[in-house]
C-alpha cells in the first residue's frame, strides 16, 4: 500500500504517493525549512512502514523521532559490536564536531 504523501506543488488536484514497494532501493528524503512539518511526516512514515513490517533504519541525530516499537542504539567513538567507529568525531571545539564532519 502507498503512503500518501499529500497533494502536488503545483497541482493541488493531484495526490502524490510515495509507493516503496515499486522501487528496487526505497529512499526517502525529506526537505522543508523549521516547522513546515520533515519530524510530523516522517513519524507517520514510520509507523506506517511498521504496521506492515517492513525494518528502516534511520539515524536520528537530534533524538526525536521516537515511535512505539523502536529499536535504538547509541553510535559512540568506539563500539565494537557494531562495527567501526563511523561517527567517530574530533572533540576540539573550533575544528571537530558533528557539523565539520558533515561537510
Amino acid at each position: 500500500m502507498p503512503f500518501y504523501l499529500g497533494t502536488h506543488y503545483f497541482n493541488p488536484a493531484k495526490k502524490v504517493f510515495w509507493d516503496y514497494k515499486k522501487e528496487n532501493n526505497p529512499h526517502l528524503m525529506l526537505i522543508g525549512q523549521s516547522g513546515s512539518g520533515k519530524t510530523y511526516l516522517l513519524r507517520k512514515i514510520l509507523k506506517h512502514l511498521d504496521k506492515r513490517g517492513i525494518k528502516t533504519f534511520v539515524i536520528d541525530f537530534h533524538g526525536d523521532l521516537h515511535i512505539e516499537n523502536d529499536q535504538t542504539f547509541e553510535f559512540t567513538t568506539i563500539n565494537p559490536e557494531y562495527g567501526i567507529g563511523v561517527f567517530e568525531f574530533d572533540t576540539d571545539p573550533k575544528s571537530g564536531g558533528i557539523y565539520n564532519r558533515i561537510e
